[in-house]
């Protein structure tokens, strides 16, 4: 297992790392440790430790890592690969308040990759009061317009999660802000378990920060379909809907009640 952590070396505080290093402490072979661009003042944020999630389906997780700059408001988002190096068109620039707080990562939109869920506070210097959850994939373009929180809702973001919280089987993303205000959004993406990467802060319930990949299981059949053929026949069809099942068990029920 290997451990990824940001810091920075004092007295310098302009210069912010991200390093990705073996279980012993070593270092792990590649550009780590990843230095972020640089600051423009002492007031530059290192802020929460980085996500792991493979976004990308090529067996290897990423570390998704983010800065914000509270005198340029120069803020953004950037993935790394595990030989440290920026993948596709990473990073994502954003211009906000420095209240980044720790991301989520699951697949929202349903096309078979990890997506990014990033809350963000307000940009007050620039009057721009609204409060932002960015929805981005693999490749760091916006897959949907951004979460607002309502003007009422004072304070910025300070953490977020998701879920199913109404069993319709979509996503729901549960924001929660300084004031103690909690918002919640449907979005369309079907929700399944194994998909959400990093569900919730610090990934989950137990704050481990650790990352591990689960099987996805099969998903259910559709579109069952009965053809009465005779008085001791009748013939059903579906559609089969995964590729990771060997078989599927038909049961008959004697009565509406058991099988």
């Amino acid at each position: 297992m290997e451990i990824g952590i940001t810091y920075y070396v004092y007295p310098d505080f302009l210069n912010r790392y991200l390093n990705f290093v073996h279980h012993n402490g070593k270092d792990v072979i590649g550009a780590w440790p990843y230095l972020h661009e640089n600051g423009t003042s002492d007031t530059y944020y290192n802020l929460e430790s980085p996500i792991a999630a493979d976004i990308n389906n090529d067996n290897c997780p990423e570390l998704i890592s983010w800065r914000c700059d509270k005198t340029s408001m120069n803020s953004f988002i950037v993935a790394l690969n595990s030989q440290g190096n920026k993948i596709n068109n990473w990073p994502f620039y954003i211009k906000t308040d420095p209240s980044c707080t720790s991301g989520l990562v699951g697949d929202i939109n349903d096309d078979g990759y990890p997506d990014i869920i990033m809350p963000t506070g307000p940009n007050w210097r620039a009057g721009d009061a609204e409060r932002k959850i960015f929805l981005l994939d693999k490749d760091g373009k916006e897959i949907a317009q951004p979460l607002l929180l309502p003007d009422s809702y004072s304070a910025a973001t300070v953490g977020a999660t998701m879920g199913d919280i109404d069993n319709d089987g979509k996503i729901e993303v549960v924001a929660v802000t300084i004031d103690g205000t909690i918002v919640a959004w449907d979005l369309d993406g079907r929700y399944n378990a194994t998909t959400m990467k990093w569900p919730t802060y610090r990934h989950d319930n137990y704050l481990t920060g650790c990352y591990i990949e689960l099987e996805s299981p099969p998903f259910p059949p559709s579109n069952l379909a009965a053809k009465v053929v005779s008085s001791t026949q009748i013939d059903l069809n579906w559609k089969d809907n995964s590729n990771n099942e060997t078989g599927f068990k038909i049961e008959r029920s004697p009565n509406p009640n058991s099988h």
